[in-house]
């Protein structure tokens, strides 16, 4: 009987080396091994979302190749082209417009008139840099009035920027009073103040995360919660490990559209060549768009990619804003995750339920297919956790689920190998105790009932015993020989007259083998219609008639005459063996009902074996 896979594997197999894997994954995880795979997969979640519809509060005058060439008087851009821009923007009333040009020192001509137009405008925000040997000053004039905002960005060891500085802390702040804040906070909190009575604080769950809390309602929509708090970043956030968590910072979430934000460029702006209503109550944000002056930032989590895996800065800086004003007025989930007990018990579940799979799998097919629906369920889950702003661990799972199945796979090859080898081995031990049985042991049956003869001549006690000896000796070639052709089919051309042939064969020299000429053999054979024998099945039956000639002799009562035939009806083939004399009593019948050859005849045939005594004899039947 062929063992389930229920049977052969205990839980002390599985929970050891389920173990091992778990511990030696989830310390690679701790040594942020595992970092660079799990970025990548996140990347790829994000770039699979669906398509988000295009951030209309946002527009990008984007100062590209054809306006340095022909629009502008000298490049960089001037102060007095900067400011007949901005004049020209604020006449369609934006809300507020953002600078992305850094520089400390003033390019005249026009400063005076730029400078004017910053004091007298309070919508206009300039930019500074704090990281780096050489940061860069804000204008004097936005840091006396606090309308600056930095742009320093925190990139990761791959190089790429998948996270937004909001704030930072310095003890000597030499550029306003109280902390540094970014470009896109600042222009998200001035959006949300005037539309809509937000305003900046500190968060209610995390008092080191930013808020923003609507202090007096205006007009903003019945869905909008009155306060939001941003999830902030953590050394250990998602697949993080010991990463540098100064300031405040989040997760990024750029929108997902090829064109996520309406653009004009500087010629536009100065021909007048847009609506006013793409202007009016919008956050600008002007930024360089020239690819020479290579201003890009690395990302893989974007469809708006300028060059290989890289937007523009200033569209940066418009995904930021948008993602600000959407977690507020969109209800848009900010990107979270576990602490870390939670996604190692995440992680430990995973491995659990593999551990129960491989258990429960009784067959390959069966383990290949729940392998493949809960990998398949792992992924799309935790890219349905990923749009909730869920961000769990897939990588080390995947990797102790893949290694737990290849080992898996090896055990049960190397389990079926050895299987199939301990039942060759088997066979040929049973195979070889059938030949003993059938041959000498029959002899030496028949000899002992013969002794009982007071008729018995004892010159032949020495020539029965040579020839028990003789069959012993043949009984290896036989095997040997049986072993060499058992899985050979036999030609069905040949079939229908072969096996009647060896039928008959078997008889006659049953007959002879055993000395039985007193015994009155009479047979009838029909052809054999199915086509479906191997050279070992037809070894089997012609031992089948061997064994059933000697046992009715051996365990009836005088028996003179034995009748076998072969029938081919509707529920197969069937073999009969009915003896003459007094019937086989019950424990001879017992006997023959129980013989381990033709128990295993049965399974391999799939049929089935009967004995029933009748008036005068006994009637032995074998289908199939």
């Amino acid at each position: 009987m062929v063992k389930t896979n229920k049977q052969i594997i205990s839980w002390k197999y599985l929970v050891i080396p389920g173990t091992i894997i778990f511990t030696v994954v989830t310390l690679l995880r701790a040594l942020g091994w595992l970092q660079g795979w799990e970025w990548q997969l996140f990347d790829i979640m994000l770039r699979s979302r669906p398509l988000e519809s295009p951030d209309e509060r946002i527009v990008i005058v984007g100062i590209g190749e054809q306006d340095i060439q022909s629009t502008l008087q000298s490049y960089p851009i001037s102060d007095q082209d900067l400011a007949q821009l901005i004049n020209q923007l604020e006449q369609y009333d934006p809300i507020a417009i953002g600078l992305d040009i850094v520089r400390d020192l003033p390019t005249p001509p026009g400063t005076t008139e730029l400078n004017r137009i910053f004091e007298t405008r309070d919508n206009i925000f300039g930019v500074y840099t704090l990281i780096g040997l050489t940061p860069i000053a804000p204008n004097p004039t936005l840091k006396a009035k606090g309308q600056i905002g930095f742009v320093d960005t925190i990139t990761d060891d791959d190089g790429n920027y998948r996270r937004l500085l909001l704030e930072q802390f310095r003890e000597n702040n030499d550029h306003h009073d109280g902390p540094d804040y970014s470009l896109p906070l600042m222009l998200a909190d001035y959006y949300l103040n005037k539309n809509y009575g937000f305003v900046l604080e500190f968060g209610r769950r995390d008092q080191m995360a930013m808020a923003f809390k609507q202090e007096e309602p205006l007009s903003n929509p019945p869905s909008v919660p009155p306060f939001v708090e941003l999830p902030r970043f953590t050394q250990n956030t998602g697949a993080y490990v010991r990463a540098d968590d100064g300031g405040v910072q989040i997760l990024g979430q750029f929108r997902h559209h090829p064109q996520p934000f309406p653009e004009l460029s500087f010629t536009d702006v100065i021909n007048h060549n847009f609506a006013p209503e793409q202007i009016e109550g919008k956050i600008v944000l002007i930024g360089i768009t020239a690819t020479s002056e290579k201003d890009f930032v690395d990302t893989k989590a974007t469809l708006q990619n300028h060059s290989i895996n890289k937007i523009y800065g200033v569209h940066f800086l418009a995904h930021n804003t948008s993602q600000l004003i959407s977690e507020v007025l969109d209800g848009e989930r900010g990107l979270t995750s576990l602490p870390e007990v939670g996604e190692y018990l995440w992680i430990l579940g995973w491995t659990g339920l593999m551990l129960l799979v491989i258990k429960r799998s009784q067959s390959l097919p069966f383990f290949i297919l729940i392998y493949g629906v809960s990998q398949g369920a792992l992924v799309f889950g935790s890219y349905g956790l990923l749009l909730g702003g869920w961000w769990l661990p897939v990588v080390p799972v995947l990797i102790i689920n893949t290694v737990l199945a290849v080992a898996y796979l090896y055990y049960r090859y190397n389990f079926d190998f050895l299987s199939q080898e301990l039942a060759i081995r088997q066979n040929a031990i049973n195979e070889f105790f059938e030949e003993i049985h059938r041959t000498a042991l029959q002899r030496c049956s028949l000899l002992s009932r013969a002794l009982e003869d007071p008729d018995f001549d004892p010159s032949n006690l020495r020539q029965e015993i040579i020839a028990i000896d003789q069959d012993i000796r043949q009984a290896y070639e036989t095997i040997e020989a049986f072993f060499d052709h058992h899985d050979q089919r036999v030609n069905p051309q040949d079939l229908e007259t072969k096996i009647n042939k060896l039928f008959q064969q078997q008889l006659d020299q049953i007959l002879i083998k055993y000395q039985l000429n007193h015994l009155a053999l009479i047979t009838n054979f029909e052809p054999y219609c199915n086509h479906n024998l191997t050279q070992n099945q037809i070894y089997k039956l012609t031992q089948l008639i061997e064994e059933m000639i000697c046992n009715i002799y051996k365990h009836g009562v005088n028996v003179k005459r034995i009748k076998v035939e072969g029938t081919m009806q509707d529920v197969g083939y069937i073999l009969s063996f009915e003896n003459s004399g007094q019937p086989i009593d019950q424990a001879g019948i017992k006997q023959l009902e129980h013989k381990k050859f033709i128990k295993r005849l049965e399974q391999a045939l799939n049929g089935s074996f009967t004995v029933k005594a009748l008036d005068q004899g006994t009637l032995c039947q074998f289908r199939w």
